[in-house]
């Protein structure tokens, strides 16, 4: 009759396996066990941004811009009005120490102006000073179907690279993404397979996200997403607005677990976020929460006056303490969508410099500040040509 194994026989078993185990063995074992346990770490809610931020996920590239050159203005094809207006943005969104980083989105508006240019476009936002581009081709653009469009892709970030510019892919916008998580990895694979068939210098550096679930009010919430936006009724906690940015932030960990840490992830933030949770109206939509998973948020402080646009980002900024995770995102576009009122498009140079400068100096008072970004390069480019009248 076979003898049943017991627990103490397995005990049993394992002593005299232990007699005689090799000390060699238990070394690597533990070695092993280590790496696994440190490899575990990622962007899941409960952790912290302290977790990772000695890995190559921080920030801590150079900030300075390139030297405005003679040899720069020619290639970015400007006359000495547009390169004294650079100088003067410059000075006037710039930190003297250099810690700010300052980014702007470039669509395909922009794109099919400068088609046959995109090093001309490159060179205009190194003169300006920046320091990232988010960047909005198109699928196609990506994936390679729209050939003129993958080279000019490819050309432009190339481009930016020679300037010490990185470029981030705008994915992660398409409202769908609330009722289909598989739509998250698709646009991560998207990014990642660019990368892998280009050269080092015509890489995306990671994505800018869009996720906006404030825009999903009654009749544009997709099939399957069983919560609608209501700025009037449905703040409350568990209530449709608080599951509608839980479901965000979800989305958001799901990529930067993809991304990190060879790739990083950004978001644009609406105002109302922190406000929101700092009254208890939200569970989600602290900044720090979006900051377990994304590398630095943009508030959307779209507004055409200065005072605004720095209440509407002081929340975001007060709530994080991580270095350098907030930038204050400014609206230049032409035709906007939440009206002239939400735009500084309206406003001269001298407005808009005055506005940078604000902001700038209110901003360097908190760590958590890392830059201005822009919405987006065709509207602050009209700014940078155009006579001003008043």
């Amino acid at each position: 009759m076979k003898k049943e194994k017991t627990f103490e026989t397995y005990q049993h078993a394992h002593y005299l396996k232990m007699k005689t185990f090799n000390p060699k063995f238990s070394i690597i074992l533990l070695f092993i066990l280590t790496v696994i346990t440190l490899s575990a770490y990622g962007c899941n809610r409960g952790s912290s941004w302290g977790d990772w931020t000695p890995d190559n996920r921080t920030d801590d590239d150079d900030c300075r811009p390139v030297e405005i050159t003679d040899e720069l203005v020619e290639t970015a094809r400007i006359p000495s009005q547009m390169r004294t207006r650079a100088i003067d943005f410059r000075q006037n969104m710039l930190s003297q120490n250099d810690t700010t980083r300052n980014s702007i989105y470039v669509y395909s508006a922009t794109m099919k102006a400068y088609l046959d240019a995109p090093e001309v476009l490159a060179a205009r936002i190194a003169v300006l000073g920046f320091k990232d581009v988010y960047l909005s081709t198109g699928k196609a653009a990506i994936d390679g179907s729209d050939e003129n469009g993958y080279a000019w892709t490819r050309r432009f970030i190339a481009a930016l690279t020679g300037y010490g510019i990185k470029a981030y892919a705008l994915r992660l916008s398409d409202t769908s993404i609330f009722a289909d998580k598989s739509k998250v990895d698709a646009d991560v694979a998207l990014v990642k397979n660019y990368n892998a068939q280009v050269n080092s210098n015509e890489r995306y550096a990671g994505i800018s996200a869009d996720l906006e679930p404030h825009v999903l009010k009654e009749g544009k919430v997709p099939e399957g997403v069983p919560y609608t936006w209501n700025s009037e009724t449905n703040y409350g906690i568990g209530k449709d607005n608080d599951n509608l940015v839980r479901i965000t932030i979800e989305r958001l960990s799901d990529a930067g677990n993809l991304l990190h840490p060879s790739l990083k992830l950004c978001e644009a933030i609406f105002t109302s976020f922190q406000s929101k949770y700092d009254a208890g109206e939200l569970s989600w939509g602290d900044t720090p929460q979006f900051l377990e998973c994304c590398d630095w948020v943009m508030v959307m402080a779209y507004n055409n006056k200065m005072e605004t646009i720095w209440r509407y980002s002081v929340p975001a900024l007060s709530a994080s303490e991580k270095p350098r995770s907030v930038s204050i995102c400014v609206k230049t576009a032409l035709n906007s969508s939440g009206g002239s009122s939400s735009t500084l498009q309206s406003k001269n140079w001298d407005y808009l410099l005055e506005t940078l400068r604000f902001l700038r100096d209110s901003g360097i008072e908190y760590p958590s500040f890392r830059g201005i970004d822009f919405f987006h390069y065709e509207g602050l480019e009209t700014m940078w040509e155009r006579e001003d009248t008043e």
